[in-house]
């Protein structure tokens, strides 16, 4: 009996398939949070937080108690012109956790890399941020849209809003439906002409970039947020 082989095209397509299925495994147990910034975070993070956020809040008696880090991103180009690609944020390559002061939420701060070693990038007293990331899951997304002032978190292409800023738009919907939102926010705001800073080193002009009037209701938020050198926090 003569045995016919395989095609080769059609081995081809089934060794790629394996591979991918290798590599989709591989990327699902990455954690989303990698263990230098955890472990960072829980050597630093309550000193950072404690010492830079004594010029925010009010005299607190304690130590700063940080939660758990998250994440942070920004929108990919193809979501915020309306059109979601398969990979819909952008990493910063920066990671937000909420921390408190006397057991209430007081603020967050960020940490980020500098050559290669993890440092406090910004403390600052956004509380109504702090709150929103209390509540959720470990490894969930924080995405930024740094025109807007608004952060939002994605889950199965599903976008919920944590902070909604100046975005005018559900506190949930689907991200084809969010896109076109956003899209249509920016597009009024600036003519779709204004880029976020990809590498989230710093915060945008905003006053350049959204005028006066957006200025004069967000600029005491905007000003609270500050940047301590990296050698200050490591």
């Amino acid at each position: 009996m003569t045995m016919a082989r395989p095609a080769l095209p059609t081995l081809g397509r089934l060794l790629a398939g394996m591979l991918l299925g290798l590599l989709a495994t591989a990327g699902a147990d990455t954690p989303p949070v990698p263990d230098d910034v955890a472990a960072w975070f829980a050597a630093h993070g309550s000193t950072a937080a404690t010492t830079a956020g004594e010029g925010l809040a009010e005299e607190a008696d304690g130590p700063a108690a940080v939660g758990g880090a998250f994440p942070l991103h920004l929108w990919s180009e193809s979501v915020r012109t309306g059109e979601p690609a398969p990979h819909p944020v952008v990493p910063r390559e920066e990671w937000v956790a909420a921390y408190s002061r006397d057991g209430t939420t007081a603020g967050t701060l960020v940490a980020w890399r500098v050559d290669g070693e993890v440092a406090l990038a910004s403390v600052d007293d956004h509380a109504e941020l702090a709150e929103a990331l209390v509540p959720l899951p470990a490894g969930s997304l924080v995405v930024e849209e740094p025109l807007l002032g608004a952060f939002f978190t994605i889950r199965d292409e599903e976008v919920t809003t944590l902070v909604p800023g100046f975005f005018e738009g559900p506190r949930a919907a689907p991200l084809a439906a969010f896109a076109e939102s956003l899209a249509t926010q920016l597009e009024g705001l600036v003519g779709g002409a204004a880029e976020p800073e990809q590498e989230g080193r710093g915060w945008l002009p905003v006053a350049a970039a959204v005028g006066t009037g957006v200025v004069a209701a967000g600029g005491v938020w905007v000003a609270r947020r500050w940047r301590r050198s990296a050698g200050s926090a490591g």
